[in-house]
């Protein structure tokens, strides 16, 4: 019976994710690029995600006991003794939430920066990508997680929007950026390590190509050892927030994502596939093949902890943003592309089914009002 509870909880979910994405799709066709259907499709996982139950999701208790404290803290209580162990943008949040609905309106503002920095970033590339597409991959790969790490899940899509500075080659801004996006959560500056280098690759005149990737090669190393070296030290020391996540390793549960692993060496073939047939410029097919190196290390890093694993959903929102791109290339053929992108949401689905149902997690259900 409770099996049956469960599958029917994950139904508003599925509705909210097709219809968004339907919206989305709808809103791709107009010029306009706030137009009513590009709104209607992002406040739907928003209000979702407002409307749940404190039990959907394993932080979220916590997270509403911090709420519920907050008007009895000062700012600087807050940042001088550490009662909340959360990063002050949340206190400003909550300050906020308080002044409007209570905590559905907090857990209201955390998605809806989710989405608006998907939809920003995707916008951008409209003309080379789905952004219904872009959408369907979040719902499938993040959407659960921004359920439970929201503060995280934020940072990550921070990170992705503010790659475009890299691109544009506004490094400087980048870097600034990415120390900001640590007032949301701290592991923001591994995520922008991850992009910056991932730029590297993606810049670099193929002369300096082997370099580039020999030092990715390394930090991929240094990465998937920061917690359980140095972020002892930091907690020895207590250094910034950092020093919390890294004292997590002594009472950690590991977990490593077999299903994600090989959704990831999909991926991984997919690129080489392109570059075998000359489909691809090199550099992206690289910086590609840099990112989810560092992506499947730190999956494999999650036997040490789920923290670490968690890192790797920096390169994931990377993931949902470039393998539509890949899949809407000018070199493959409209029927080859249908074929791509039909077997690419039936994996997912499958995926989705796998990890959210069938294995079981309270971050998404069960959906209580």
């Amino acid at each position: 019976m409770y099996k049956y509870i469960i599958e029917l909880s994950v139904i508003p979910y599925i509705v909210i994710f097709l219809l968004s994405c339907a919206f989305i799709f709808h809103s791709q066709k107009s010029e306009k690029k706030w137009n009513i259907w590009a709104i209607i499709g992002l406040l739907l996982p928003c209000l979702l995600a407002s409307l749940r139950n404190e039990e959907v999701g394993t932080d979220t208790g916590m997270y509403l006991y911090i709420y519920e404290n907050i008007k009895e803290w000062t700012l600087t209580d807050f940042i001088s003794t550490k009662v909340a162990n959360v990063e002050i943008f949340y206190f400003f949040v909550s300050l906020i939430g308080e002044q409007i609905t209570g905590f559905s309106t907090l857990l209201f503002i955390f998605q809806a920066l989710n989405v608006f920095f998907l939809y920003e970033t995707s916008y951008r590339l409209k003309n080379y990508l789905s952004i219904a597409l872009v959408f369907f991959l979040y719902y499938i790969f993040l959407y659960s997680y921004s359920l439970n790490i929201m503060r995280q899940i934020t940072a990550v899509m921070y990170i992705l929007w503010l790659s475009h500075y890299l691109i544009r080659g506004k490094q400087t801004i980048f870097i600034a950026g990415t120390f900001i996006g640590m007032l949301i959560h701290s592991t923001a500056i591994l995520g922008g390590i991850i992009a910056w280098i991932c730029y590297k690759v993606y810049s670099a005149p193929e002369r300096n190509r082997k370099e580039y990737l020999l030092i990715s090669i390394v930090s991929i190393v240094f990465l998937s050892l920061v917690f359980s070296k140095i972020g002892g030290l930091l907690a020895l020391f207590d250094i910034g927030e950092m020093a919390r996540y890294g004292s997590y390793l002594e009472n950690e549960t590991s977990y490593i994502g077999k299903t994600d692993l090989i959704i990831r060496f999909m991926f991984l073939g997919l690129v080489f596939y392109l570059l075998s047939h000359r489909l691809i410029n090199k550099n992206i097919g690289y910086s590609f093949i840099v990112l989810l190196c560092f992506e499947v290390a730190l999956i494999f890093c999650g036997k040490y902890s789920t923290v670490i694993f968690r890192l790797s959903l920096y390169a994931t929102a990377f993931d949902i943003l470039i393998v539509p791109y890949l899949l809407n290339l000018k070199g493959i053929t409209y029927n080859s592309r249908v074929i791509c992108k039909m077997g690419l949401i039936l994996i997912c689905c499958v995926y989705w089914w796998y990890t959210v149902i069938f294995n079981g997690t309270n971050e998404i259900y069960p959906y209580l009002v």
